[in-house]
């Protein structure tokens, strides 16, 4: 049996396929939109996500039931989130494990006059996965300062000052964090968050991991006004210690540089989001050489 047709008929055992198509934007996952012909004459859309698709990313080999298990938690607590369907952890159907999920109406681009609601919007959304508490075996987040250090030469001065913000630092929150928070991964309907996708970077750790990622993403997209609004909003709901945002911000765009040329950005645009990074990189140094 072709292996869509075994998925709608799980779905529905009435339904028919009427057509797909893939989903753009990410590079870790292919995701696919399934157009069902319901026997009442109605149609019904879910969104297939499989993981795997970009060669830089290694995967844990239970990511797939971790998110799709992680989305049902989420959705049952009211975030919003697409209602997962049903998980398949056979590799034979379509070459790796993948999950179906409802799929959300809504766009990730935005009207520049609907930016100002949105960033408050999306710091809101935020700020309420911290303070989840689910009962999902997520993996640990990242130490930042091992991940920083991992970019700098041995006899970079900078080394000085991450080593003694580490010593001196309190120990960070311990929250939910996405992982992967960021324009993309959030979809819009008539300027309302509709859904936040894309779950699969979840863990537990600090939530100033969360807020450097999207910080640097809403700089490349939006603008550094953008950022700071976003952080403003956030910080405004979080009583969140920041001593740690340097670290992250130096380590996730010391990491973005590193892997950029493996999402398929056309050459302008890459150019610009290397010379963004290299200015959060090199305020997080004087940052760190301060520390120091």
């Amino acid at each position: 049996m072709d292996p869509y047709v075994h998925i709608t008929h799980r779905i529905d055992p009435h339904a028919t396929l009427a057509r797909r198509w893939p989903l753009r934007g990410g590079v870790s996952a292919h995701v696919e939109v399934l157009e069902l012909a319901l026997r009442d004459g109605r149609t019904r859309m879910v969104v297939l996500r499989r993981h795997g698709a970009a060669a830089w990313k290694v995967l844990t080999r239970d990511v797939t039931a971790l998110e799709f298990q992680l989305l049902g938690a989420l959705h049952a607590a009211g975030l919003a989130v697409p209602a997962p369907i049903f998980v398949e952890n056979r590799a034979d159907l379509l070459g790796s494990p993948f999950f179906v999920m409802e799929h959300i109406a809504g766009s990730s681009e935005l009207d520049a006059a609907a930016l100002p609601s949105a960033l408050q919007q999306m710091a809101a959304y935020l700020q309420r996965v911290h303070t989840l508490r689910l009962d999902v075996a997520l993996p640990a987040r990242e130490d930042p300062f091992d991940g920083a250090l991992e970019y700098l030469r041995d006899d970079d001065p900078v080394r000085e000052g991450l080593q003694a913000l580490r010593s001196r630092a309190a120990p960070p929150a311990s929250t939910l964090v996405h992982g992967d928070f960021w324009p993309g991964n959030v979809l819009w309907n008539n300027e309302t968050l509709a859904a936040v996708v894309d779950w699969e970077d979840a863990a537990v750790g600090d939530p100033v991991s969360d807020l450097a990622g999207c910080r640097l993403e809403l700089l490349w997209k939006y603008g550094e006004s953008a950022a700071e609004l976003f952080t403003r909003h956030y910080l405004a709901l979080a009583a969140l210690d920041t001593t740690r945002l340097p670290v992250w911000e130096l380590y996730a765009a010391s990491a973005a540089a590193a892997s950029m040329g493996a999402w398929g950005l056309e050459p302008e645009r890459e150019a610009d989001m290397r010379r963004k990074a290299q200015a959060v990189v090199d305020a997080a140094r004087a940052a760190l050489l301060c520390a120091g």
